[in-house]
């Protein structure tokens, strides 16, 4: 990220000092300028302790006697956040940016807001904004590490499970962790964390339970510590690695179990308010336009044009945010968006001419082809995707079926996937798929058969 520099803050001040200038406009007088004065004294201030030298201007800020305090009660804050966010950032340099950035941003605000108050132009206040904003990297990183706690719970489920299977196997869970280093393709997060063990035994010199617990110290997961440090408790004890990480695989599951019923809680709440948003309310306008037709028409007119499409929005951008953390393969083609907006104009044009034509209401008859083609056009583009994976989701228990009562029969794994792909009753990608997977086993088989 980019770092900002402490000649930045002289532009919030200059523009308070201009919208002082022009709230007081044409009368202009010494105390607006001993105003404007104030709220540069600011970025002049902090620039005198960031003086000049070859080192940053954040680190000489952060090394100053206006900064030297913050920056101390900032190093720890900063180094839990840069291991939580898995940033491998220099923690002095971002307790440097961040004291930077608070105090900083924080002084000249504060000058702002007190020069905007003193020359009775409350509007001047609005540049102390622009003075917080570069703490917006503090937000950063706390996301950055959210978003590592809920990738890393929602893969680990599927990883316990994994290496339950290679314990019994008689492998070590350090073998675990290099196995799931391979997989980008089903692990992501995890092949992460992996990868930074592996990186601490094999590059650093690190001890295996050593390296996991450092790996596991500063994590944002409490599910992950939970798992590691159990690991490594029952490794140094002598006790069943493959049992602890099975109640970890079930307290994994109970949790992923909550989040998609606490998501499903939610997503109730906001179906009822939808309904009254996007039905009630309508018509009981129209109800009321028996009465007040000319206000009942406003209404509507506001009510379709801009309340409801801002409302669609922001309920968009809940569900969005509210969902547990799945690796959607849903992949949009690039031109949909202009495709999309093309389709709305046009036919709200069309639908805006024959309206004024035939005598009607133009506009809300326009805005609603726009939205009608709009939606029909991103319809259109996704439809195959989602076929495909109704599809799959559909074929997926037959296989399971097929795939016990093979293994009943006494086939072996692999021959339960090859006779199920070979059926011919799987089509689509999900049969193309397991064309594949049955492929490489019968390679695996075939090679180990060799072997022996």
């Amino acid at each position: 990220m980019v770092c900002v520099r402490p000649a930045y803050y002289f532009l919030p001040a200059a523009l308070a000092a201009a919208l002082i200038f022009v709230s007081r406009m044409p009368s202009i007088g010494p105390e607006d300028l001993l105003n404007a004065s104030i709220a540069l004294s600011a970025p002049l201030l902090i620039a005198i302790a960031a003086g000049s030298g070859p080192a940053p201007p954040h680190y000489r800020f952060a090394t100053s006697s206006l900064g030297a305090a913050a920056f101390r009660r900032l190093l720890p804050t900063a180094e839990r956040l840069v291991g939580r966010a898995m940033a491998f950032r220099e923690s002095e340099d971002v307790a440097a940016r961040l004291t930077l950035y608070l105090v900083g941003g924080g002084l000249t605000a504060a000058c702002v807001s007190a020069a905007a108050l003193l020359s009775g132009a409350p509007i001047a206040a609005l540049a102390a904004a622009p003075a917080l904003l570069p703490a917006v990297e503090l937000l950063a990183l706390s996301s950055r590490a959210g978003a590592r706690r809920e990738w890393t719970e929602s893969e680990l489920p599927f990883f316990t499970t994994l290496a339950v299977a290679l314990i019994s196997a008689g492998m070590s869970f350090y073998y675990v962790m290099r196995r799931a280093s391979e997989l980008p393709h089903l692990f992501r997060q995890l092949r992460r964390e992996a990868l930074l063990v592996v990186r601490n035994v094999e590059v650093v010199g690190m001890g295996v339970l050593e390296a996991m617990d450092a790996a596991a110290r500063d994590h944002p997961s409490p599910l992950y510590r939970s798992l590691i440090y159990t690991v490594t408790g029952v490794t140094r004890t002598g006790g069943s690695v493959r049992a602890a990480v099975i109640d970890r695989g079930r307290e994994a599951m109970a949790s992923m179990r909550m989040r998609w019923e606490a998501f499903a809680g939610k997503m109730r709440s906001l179906g009822e308010m939808s309904v009254i948003v996007f039905m009630l309310l309508p018509l009981s306008l129209s109800v009321a336009g028996i009465a007040f037709a000319s206000v009942a028409y406003q209404g509507l007119l506001v009510m379709n044009l801009l309340v409801l499409p801002v409302l669609g929005l922001m309920f968009t951008v809940i569900v969005l945010g509210s969902v547990p953390k799945v690796y959607d393969l849903y992949q949009p083609p690039k031109p949909l968006i202009p495709i999309a907006l093309a389709a709305a104009a046009g036919a709200g044009a069309a639908a805006y001419l024959g309206a004024t034509l035939a005598g009607a209401k133009a506009l809300p008859i326009s805005f609603a082809a726009a939205a009608a083609a709009g939606s029909l056009a991103v319809w259109a583009a996704m439809r195959g995707q989602i076929e495909e994976v109704r599809s799959a989701n559909a074929q997926v228990p037959m296989l399971l079926r097929e795939i016990v009562e093979a293994r009943k029969s006494g086939l072996e794994f692999h021959e339960a996937i090859r006779e199920a792909a070979l059926s011919g009753r799987y089509a689509g990608a999900f049969g193309r798929a397991l064309k594949r997977v049955a492929a490489r086993l019968m390679m695996f088989s075939a090679s180990e058969a060799s072997a022996t």
